[in-house]
């Protein structure tokens, strides 16, 4: 057997999450031009014929009409657009979404001019950004316009794919997934322009350094998500670079610590602290606006065990609101650790004290970040720790003298608004393998990142069987004239399509 490297093999160990799902049979005939292929099976040509179909459900559709005008895309580029928005498709049609044609074209259309952004992405990247940003779209996209569906899964697309560096594929196709999903969720309030740019800054934030590696992949999806949905939901005035602003600093933000969270406490973190930065940036710059929105989700995601998902989200927006409201004054990193600071105290200290009052908390937040990065400015202060304790302090002293003070609860109308509760999207399954058949064999490429065993078999029974490693190509020769089949599974049984 020979043996060549696969460029844009996918990153990260599996840990036997992956949905279980029907192999797809690849079936040829060897020296023959005829096809062997009956109903869900996929047929490939011999010796130049026809190329390997996509095997999936949503092979009846129309053909997508992948076109790079003004976009130089390769070859390849344009054939992992198309597969991963149909793999999206697919995804989305298995959680019970209806995708219609109108869609899909447009999201082919959005994820073109995102990949026409992107310098460094290889295909894998392009196909996991893709999948992620369509599937994202899909199942939010009923009563959505097909220009709203563009913005979306381009936006999010071209997030994504900015930070392929930092990110594995599969974190990069979970925050396209989430941002994607999160900003189409305000499609009723707010311009397309606005969907595409909050998806851009979530997905990009949820991909940003801190997730290296460490963070899983539910986790990004909900801090995309909640970051593009709540700088969404302040947006009204304000610039579109700071609506994107808001939504990164967020997503970014919420992911600095996140082992003692769960992930719905990670989407109402994300999502006040992006409105808070968003809803006071009319006079801040873009800078400040990012620097406010992280500093709040990164201070009030560090201890939130004994913490309402409401008390969090509302000090996460009124940190980042506070600090941001001496925007005239402070820089952007006394604004952030400002915001870092007050979220920070505040979470210990309603945790200790027992403080329920939503208004107290908004309150006492807003001022204490406000003056703690109105004291850095007027001190000159740059020291992050020493702003950050400084926050900590004023809110810890605020929050004891006001924790029995009688204020009145809000009524439910007035509790802030958060996203419809959602699962956790499944999982991304692997990847399909790619069969090209010769004359008298077949090369096999495994795009994913584990190995995957593959068996050729004819009408007798099993003829070989090989194991493509991670990212790797093998190809089986010397296959005698004769009908076969392949089909393609991991060590740990679980099946892999093959196309």
């Amino acid at each position: 057997m020979s043996r060549e490297r696969v460029e844009g093999g996918g990153a990260g160990a599996t840990d036997g999450r992956y949905r279980r799902v029907v192999a797809a049979v690849l079936a040829w005939t060897v020296v023959t031009s005829a096809l062997v292929a009956g109903v869900g099976v996929a047929g490939v040509g011999v010796a130049g014929a026809a190329s390997a179909q996509d095997g999936d459900d949503s092979a009846a559709a129309p053909p997508l009409q992948v076109s790079d005008e003004g976009a130089q895309l390769t070859d390849e580029e344009r054939q992992a657009v198309e597969s991963g928005v149909r793999r999206g498709a697919r995804l989305a049609q298995m959680q019970g979404a209806t995708v219609n044609q109108s869609h899909r074209q447009a999201a082919v259309n959005g994820t073109i001019e995102a990949v026409a952004q992107s310098q460094s992405a290889n295909v894998t990247q392009i196909q996991r950004a893709a999948a992620g940003a369509a599937h994202g779209t899909f199942v939010q996209s009923q009563n959505a316009s097909v220009e709203q569906v563009q913005a979306a899964v381009g936006g999010s697309t071209a997030g994504a794919l900015s930070q392929t560096q930092n990110a594995s594929a599969r974190q990069t196709q979970a925050a396209a997934y989430g941002a994607s999903h999160g900003a189409l969720a305000q499609r009723q309030s707010v311009t397309v322009e606005q969907i595409q740019v909050a998806a851009e800054g979530a997905a990009a934030g949820a991909c940003a350094e801190p997730v290296n590696e460490t963070v899983d992949i539910a986790t990004i999806q909900e801090a995309a998500q909640g970051a593009a949905y709540g700088a969404l939901e302040s947006s009204d005035g304000a610039a579109l670079e700071k609506v994107e602003a808001g939504a990164r600093g967020g997503a970014d933000g919420v992911l600095t610590q996140v082992q003692s969270v769960n992930i719905k406490q990670v989407q109402v973190i994300a999502m006040g602290a992006s409105s808070g930065a968003v809803r006071q940036s009319q006079q801040a710059t873009v800078e400040q606006v990012q620097s406010a929105a992280n500093g709040a989700a990164a201070g009030t995601v560090t201890q939130v065990q004994n913490v309402t998902v409401v008390q969090i989200q509302v000090i996460a927006d009124s940190a980042a609101g506070g600090a941001l409201s001496q925007s005239q004054q402070a820089s952007a990193t006394q604004i952030q650790a400002a915001a870092r600071g007050v979220s920070q105290g505040a979470v210990v200290q309603i945790t200790q004290t027992q403080v329920v009052n939503i208004y107290q908390i908004q309150i006492i937040v807003e001022q204490s970040a406000s003056t703690t990065a109105e004291q850095a400015a007027e001190s000159g202060t740059t020291d992050v720790e020493v702003i950050v304790e400084s926050g900590r302090e004023n809110v810890d002293e605020s929050l004891s003298e006001e924790s029995g003070a009688e204020t009145p609860e809000p009524t439910p109308d007035e509790t802030p608004e958060e996203p419809e509760p959602e699962e956790p999207a499944a999982e991304p399954e692997l990847e399909s393998v790619n069969a090209t058949t010769g004359e008298s064999n077949v090369t096999v490429e495994n795009p994913n990142d584990v190995p995957v065993t593959v068996t050729v078999s004819n009408d007798t029974g099993a003829v070989t069987s090989a194991t493509v490693p991670a990212g790797e190509s093998e190809t089986v020769e010397a296959l005698p004239p004769g009908n076969y089949t392949l089909t393609a599974e991991t060590g740990d049984g679980t099946s892999v399509d093959v196309n």
